[in-house]
């Protein structure tokens, strides 16, 4: 059989955007016009967990492989194949590392490096992505880790990557709890 990634009409679909809100909860209104931070498919967003409901610069998300190009009628879309670093303060500054086209990026989760509290000042991204790529040709996947401190960190690619044993399809959530394993429920 052929690959869906071959042979899907993506002209058929409308592509993802991550647009910034700002409402007022008390007037039950928006104070700014949407504002898009990101136009590359981006699916999955992943902020720390201990930033959740509160400010923060950096938002994860899946993005396709490519800068699919938007068509008269709105619609385009592309694959899932890369990971982004949406920089919320500058969006203009967007870092993307992109897998192999036949490789597909499942859900990214935010891991802060050890000892490091990422709620301090200038310490937001001191961390790892980790999620599943699953490779589509070969129906395998790996766990990739990516280290995403500082401009730049993220286009390096991946520290390290390791098979798991059996296959993985994309679209699988992920999450992170530290301390947990499966000899430490």
């Amino acid at each position: 059989s052929v690959p869906l990634w071959e042979t899907a009409n993506l002209d058929d679909y409308y592509p993802a955007k991550y647009v910034r809100l700002t409402v007022d909860p008390q007037a039950e209104s928006m104070v700014a016009p949407p504002q898009t931070l990101s136009k590359r498919d981006p699916e999955f967003p992943s902020i720390p967990t201990a930033l959740s409901a509160k400010a923060h610069r950096y938002a994860y998300t899946v993005g396709s492989h490519i800068q699919y190009p938007t068509l008269r009628d709105g619609k385009g879309k592309g694959l899932a194949g890369s990971l982004l670093k949406i920089d919320t303060a500058r969006p203009n500054r967007e870092e993307v590392y992109e897998f192999l086209p036949h490789e597909f990026v499942g859900e990214p989760f935010f891991v802060a490096k050890r000892g490091v509290d990422i709620t301090q000042p200038g310490c937001e991204d001191k961390g790892y992505l980790v999620c599943y790529i699953a490779n589509g040709r070969d129906l395998t996947t790996d766990l990739v880790i990516l280290d995403v401190e500082g401009p730049g960190a993220l286009e390096r690619g991946p520290v390290a990557r390791l098979r798991v044993p059996t296959y993985i399809p994309p679209g699988l959530h992920g999450t992170f709890v530290e301390g947990l394993s499966f000899e430490n429920p």
